[in-house]
């Protein structure tokens, strides 16, 4: 897990790199495979099983605690969806509650999280509070699509989901107080968004 600060002028957006496979516990293999909603796993709400482990998140509460204009947090699996039974926070309900607190406590409006690990693209949303949301980005799969059908509308989600060929781009207009978050083809004849959203922020 590492930190980096990348400044633009006056602005300053922190990247939170986590890891989250080293430390973390076995999931719990589902009761029904392949049923809608518990394909693989089923949600764990066991006390001591863990994503990021003791160490992790107290370095991880040290850097929410930065004063920055934009955190983007870095998960290998994702976060915000919750109707899915594949790899996801999900699945340990309570390290995810602990992660929404934490954002949600250090009043920070811009939090987008990138993932992947899915071999499908999609953009979610969730609201913590009054003035503070969460975007996520799923970019996946580069080079290795799902070879078969894929139906799947997130309570999250934003728009539709991508299961071709996709790379995410995060594109900020401090001028225009616009943050994109889009999913791109790699085919070069392909030059509109397959997916995107565009976020207003004071700055």
């Amino acid at each position: 897990y590492k930190e980096y600060i990348l400044n633009y002028k006056d602005k300053y957006i922190q990247i939170i790199i986590l890891d989250t496979r080293f430390f973390k516990s076995d999931f719990k293999i589902t009761n029904k495979i392949n049923a809608k909603g518990k394909e693989r796993y089923i949600p764990d709400f066991t006390e001591n099983k863990t994503i990021l482990g003791d160490k992790q998140w107290e370095w991880f509460e040290e850097q929410l605690k930065k004063k920055v204009d934009l955190r983007i947090i870095v998960s290998s699996f994702q976060v915000l969806p919750k109707d899915h039974g594949w790899e996801k926070w999900g699945n340990f309900p309570l390290e995810q509650r602990r992660l929404y607190s934490l954002i949600n406590n250090n009043n920070h409006p811009y939090t987008i999280i990138v993932s992947g690990d899915r071999h499908v693209g999609a953009l979610y949303k969730k609201e913590l509070s009054k003035n503070i949301n969460i975007y996520e980005l799923t970019s996946s799969s580069l080079n290795k699509p799902l070879k078969f059908k894929v139906e799947e509308n997130d309570s999250m989600q934003l728009g539709g989901l991508v299961v071709s060929e996709n790379f995410g781009l995060i594109s900020i207009d401090w001028a225009k107080s616009i943050i994109s978050l889009e999913l791109k083809s790699p085919n070069s004849t392909e030059k509109n968004s397959l997916l995107s959203e565009d976020i207003l922020f004071n700055n």
